[in-house]
């Protein structure tokens, strides 16, 4: 039984990457008030400003949701966890910073798919608005946006050296992946501002807590959209373990993301008939494609044991710890203010493609797991990602506790064709690692390890040691209203039903090729825009 009811406009369920831009974007209109539900709490613990505190934030209960994946057949039956924000600012408060927008191609195939209007023409503009970065050529970057973007400040000898390697094997330099040409190899910008995250909440919350017409409601877990005949009108909630009932007099927006926008939509009656049955849960819309088409990134890293000095692991003495700390609290830069990877390659696994298909996320340290297990000593980890998979899950319902998290199967690695990208990847980034400019450095493969040469051996060696990348997409995706997989039309409308949009990752039709952060909070700018033009109102 609901108890408190408050009313607003426009109710946003997840205050993460989309969420945050969806309630700055929507209270700029004095008109109309917002109320944005997020269950996590507070952003501002040093561990999430500070570049370095990453490696603990994810897993912490504090900030993440803790999510596990089922058992993947082709990873050696493994659960992987499977992070996810829990916090203002949702997963841009806890991933690497890395700031990618993907291929022009990955868009105009979402238009080709039925997603008009979602061109890389029409939403380049839109990047541009999110972002500030002080250099670039101004027709593809923003230079007063909310989020800020910088250049990778910490760049040893060991780092120019793998770039060097890339252009041995005729991978070039590039030192823009979000310019011109995403091919290439370099460093990588990251959501940082003078050496602090840059995270949506920061960028888009924080200016904007004084608006009197935007409510941000903390540790608020959405349990359930309520409906009146055919349209949304709000949503249940627990606040502090007690339920109040969110009314929207406009709209309600899911910007939950991959995972729990669907599992949402399914507990209040909205997804594909078999799953709602299989619950008993009324339905209040049939719609197939709800928790279908999920998919994701995953990464597989080879690690070389380099010189000692030459990497991360050794500028970690206690006394270099201190003096880092020191530098950082002055400067803002070193290695405190060093994401994980801050090399990046895109490349491609077969020469014959258009574009490339493999990113890497280059690391200065040797880990597994991201992190779960360091290796002593000084490594490089080259994570080499296929951008592009063709392997497709699910997200489905455990039961109908909205407390209980969903099932979720990515499915890794289902495809013959993804196999064999993962197969031709490793041998490429063997490649980079034993060419010439690399070699000054690099004592020895340590994982896979030079026993590691087959077809067969290498897949052994994906299954237990690939990793996801935190890239979830698609599981309600935008098409043709008239398609019966997809879940929103173009405009973000949830199909056949009133008042009622998803706007976050779980609407692109296929993942883009590189991060997913950055279109995330392209898909909410040019959402918001969307929802005010609907009201004849518009920033554009």
């Amino acid at each position: 039984m609901a108890g408190r009811t408050r009313e607003s406009d426009y109710v946003v369920v997840g205050a993460g990457s989309a969420g945050c831009v969806l309630a700055a974007r929507l209270s700029e209109d004095e008109g109309c008030d917002v109320t944005l539900l997020e269950a996590g709490g507070s952003d501002r613990s040093p561990l999430i400003r500070i570049p370095f505190g990453l490696m603990w934030v994810m897993q912490s209960p504090r900030f993440d949701w803790r999510f596990v994946t089922t058992p993947q057949p082709r990873l050696a039956d493994r659960a992987l966890a499977f992070p996810r924000g829990k916090v203002l600012g949702g997963s841009s408060s806890i991933n690497g910073m890395t700031a990618i927008r993907g291929q022009e191609q990955d868009f105009d195939l979402w238009a080709q798919m039925g997603a008009r209007g979602w061109d890389h023409d029409s939403v380049l503009p839109y990047f541009k608005k999110l972002e500030t970065f002080a250099r670039g050529d101004a027709s593809f970057h923003g230079k007063d946006g909310p989020i800020h973007l910088s250049d990778v400040s910490y760049r040893p000898p060991i780092a120019d050296a793998w770039i060097a390697a890339c252009a041995e094997l005729g991978i070039p330099a590039n030192d823009d992946f979000n310019g011109a040409a995403q091919d290439g190899a370099g460093y990588y910008q990251n959501n940082m501002r003078r050496g602090l995250r840059s995270s949506a909440a920061t960028g888009y919350l924080e200016p904007n807590y004084g608006r009197k017409n935007l409510d941000v409601v903390k540790r608020a877990h959405a349990t359930r959209i309520l409906f009146a005949s055919g349209r949304a009108t709000g949503v249940e909630a627990v606040v502090d373990g007690a339920a109040q009932i969110f009314r929207a007099r406009k709209e309600v927006i899911l910007a939950a993301g991959a995972v729990q926008s669907p599992q949402l939509l399914m507990l209040s009656g909205v997804g594909p008939e078999g799953e709602l049955r299989r619950h008993a849960i009324a339905p209040v819309h049939r719609l197939e494609g709800v928790g279908r088409n999920f998919h994701d990134h995953f990464d597989v890293p080879v690690i070389y044991r380099v010189r000692r000095g030459t990497a991360l692991a050794s500028q970690y003495t206690p006394l270099r710890a201190v003096l880092h700390a020191l530098r950082y609290a002055a400067t803002r830069k070193g290695p405190l203010a060093t994401v994980t990877s801050p090399v990046g390659v895109f490349a491609r696994s077969r020469p014959e493609l258009a574009t490339p298909d493999l990113q890497y996320h280059v690391a200065l340290w040797g880990f597994i797991g991201h992190g779960a297990i360091k290796l002593p000593g000084d490594a490089v980890t080259a994570a080499v990602c296929p951008v592009r998979p063709t392997s497709r899950g699910t997200v489905t319902l455990s039961g109908t506790d909205p407390m209980a998290a969903p099932v979720i199967d990515p499915n890794y690695l289902a495809t013959p064709e993804d196999r064999r990208t993962i197969i031709d990847a490793i041998r490429l980034t063997r490649r980079m690692g034993e060419a010439r400019a690399f070699a000054p450095f690099c004592e020895a493969e340590l994982y896979p390890g030079t026993g590691v040469q087959t077809d067969d051996e290498i897949l052994d060696y994906v299954a237990r040691y690939a990793d996801t990348v935190y890239h979830p997409v698609g599981s309600c995706r935008m098409g043709d209203a008239n398609d019966p997989a997809s879940v929103v039309d173009p405009e973000l409308r949830v199909v056949g039903l009133d008042g009622l949009r998803v706007i976050d990752a779980s609407v692109m039709p296929c993942v883009v090729s590189g991060n997913t952060n950055l279109p995330v909070m392209m898909i909410a700018e040019r959402g918001a825009d969307l929802i005010k033009a609907a009201r004849g109102r518009t920033t554009r």
